[in-house]
């Protein structure tokens, strides 16, 4: 395929897609886990790939066994959330939505790839909505993992706090049982227990106490967008709540 392209980015055709992810889901079942061994890191299926028009085509052919050095990542909680849910339909098991911090490293965005690999009227680009890829890999001595939260069950509507905010969202349910006993119908009450169980999790994988990439994580997982002084509302499965959102 020839690039009609600028001298500058000739050397790197795909740079007009790359963009900016402070924080990403990711989907895994035990067939596409991308955690190797007991390392803690998580490894594209073929790391050491080039980047051309085949490493992405490959990376979206769900039966191409070559794979790209790409780790897909979900930009929003609620659409991690409904992909979530498709591979509970599709019978997947041992579901695990992961949190990452991606600030700072190479991320495209998957939409605009595929629409430049095969046009715009390409009938799948609906499946790359709000999806992005990580060039490389996560590496556990990066401490960029915040939290996992497994569970192939029902959702269970939460309430979560950010300084003196509270939002609705939604938890896999199994996540929200195994912190002993709460009570999950139909919204928890006890806000506090919650977010202290997700800023437990956040410190056993990153060791951060300042809380900022724990704010920032909980105000995702509340569908706002990270922006100071903004009130805005967040919508999930029939559920509003004000997000004020903080510096």
């Amino acid at each position: 395929m020839s690039y009609s392209r600028s001298a500058e980015s000739a050397s790197d055709p795909f740079a007009r897609y790359k963009t900016n992810l402070t924080l990403g889901f990711r989907v895994e079942y035990n067939e596409n886990s991308t955690f190797r061994g007991c390392s803690g890191s998580m490894i594209p299926r073929n790391p050491e790939r080039g980047l051309d028009d085949g490493a992405f085509r490959d990376h979206f052919n769900w039966n191409c066994r070559r794979g790209g050095p790409f780790i897909s990542f979900f930009g929003e909680w609620g659409r991690a959330l409904r992909w979530r849910g498709t591979l509970i339909k599709l019978q997947k098991q041992n579901i695990v939505v992961i949190a990452v911090w991606l600030d700072g490293l190479e991320v495209f965005d998957a939409s605009n790839v595929a629409r430049y690999l095969d046009g715009p009227d390409n009938p799948r680009l609906s499946w790359h909505e709000n999806e992005y890829l990580l060039h490389g890999g996560i590496y556990a001595e990066q401490y960029r993992i915040l939290a996992k939260f497994r569970g192939d069950g029902d959702l269970e509507p939460v309430k979560l706090s950010v300084k003196d905010s509270q939002f609705v969202t939604s938890l896999p349910g199994d996540f929200v049982h195994s912190l002993g006993g709460l009570p999950v119908n139909p919204i928890i009450t006890e806000t506090q227990d919650i977010t202290e169980a997700i800023k437990r999790e956040v410190f056993a994988f990153t060791g951060d106490k300042s809380g900022f990439k724990l704010e920032c994580l909980l105000l995702s997982m509340g569908g706002g967008l990270i922006r100071a002084k903004t009130i805005l509302y967040s919508y999930y499965d029939g559920l509003s709540a004000d997000l004020e959102m903080i510096n």
